[in-house]
């Protein structure tokens, strides 16, 4: 039965080894996130790579998939080696792909003693798992285990903005 493993590749070259592979007939997955960032002083939206360094590929393996994922240009190595590598388990793969689904910034709002609290998005799914956030850079980071691994994951999210005046 095929299940999913995670390859170390080289870093910002994600998509194009993704599209190698895929061309040798693999399900591959490369979660995408929004990123607000600044730039020139004014807010930006950026989708960007969640899990930077590494795609996720669905296969029954067999050596044979070992030697053909690890001789693909920028494949670094398969997580737990080739005789022993890690599959995920069916819940890692499912957050993974509520992140990649999850894709948009989270909405938030902050509470008088400064507390983030989730509305909607990555952050609201995965609330539990917030480890901390920076207001002004409008980052948060989670904590997810992926492959046996407590792994940090860095999003964006947008502040709610409070309404100045009293509707009458």
């Amino acid at each position: 039965m095929a299940k999913w493993y995670v390859l170390q590749v080289t870093t910002d070259r994600e998509i194009e080894i993704k599209n190698r592979i895929e061309k040798q007939g693999y399900k591959v997955l490369v979660p995408l996130v929004e990123k607000i960032i600044r730039q020139k002083g004014k807010w930006k939206r950026q989708i960007d790579i969640i899990f930077r360094g590494y795609i996720f590929v669905k296969l029954d393996y067999k050596w044979s998939d070992y030697y053909s994922l690890c001789k693909c240009p920028g494949v670094i190595r398969l997580l737990g080696g080739g005789k022993n590598p890690i599959p995920l388990t069916d819940e890692e793969i499912m957050t993974v792909r509520r992140i990649d689904m999850l894709r948009s910034a989270s909405l938030v709002e902050f509470d008088n003693e400064g507390k983030l609290i989730p509305l909607n998005g990555i952050l609201k799914e995965f609330k539990d798992q917030l480890i901390s956030y920076k207001r002004r850079q409008r980052r948060a980071v989670i904590e997810l285990t992926i492959a046996k691994n407590k792994t940090p994951v860095t999003v964006s999210f947008i502040e709610k903005q409070k309404q100045l005046y009293a509707e009458g």
